[in-house]
């Protein structure tokens, strides 16, 4: 099955705040309702993801539970992804945002097996994916952004 991702919910990483208002929350969902809508009467919401947070740390912890948590509050099924650097044995991912978050993504560099296996263990909707990113040096990204 091919998933498509209907929006990245925190904007870009440069805006991104650690704590969202209710009328801010509520505008993301209005912003994101006509979508979600669609792929419900199509019967594509299983096929579908929000994401947000890329690359963000423990910090954003929060943010995270509350926009991640309004909309498998308003919309169950419909699954959330975050590419999130969360390294350390003690940054507490489950406990954390495990209830809002359904597919943890890292750089395939940080894998932490530990880390993996209770994400994995704590919720059998959870999914872990990795990625290797092809722009780690200025001139890999140059070279991707202008062959295509």
């Amino acid at each position: 099955t091919n998933w498509m991702n209907i929006a990245e919910i925190d904007y870009v990483l440069w805006s991104r705040r650690q704590n969202y208002s209710a009328s801010m929350v509520e505008e993301k969902l209005a912003w994101m309702a006509p979508t979600v809508q669609w792929l419900e009467q199509q019967h594509f919401l299983d096929q579908a993801y929000c994401y947000g947070f890329d690359e963000a740390g423990p910090e954003y912890a929060l943010a995270i539970r509350q926009l991640f948590g309004a909309i498998k509050h308003r919309w169950p099924g419909l699954r959330t992804m975050a590419v999130l650097n969360w390294n350390g044995t003690t940054d507490n991912l489950v406990e954390e945002v495990g209830s809002v978050l359904d597919v943890w993504v890292q750089d395939y560099r940080t894998y932490n097996a530990t880390m993996v296996n209770e994400w994995l263990s704590s919720s059998p909707k959870h999914q872990y994916w990795t990625y290797w990113c092809c722009c780690y040096k200025l001139d890999l990204c140059m070279l991707a952004r202008y062959s295509i």
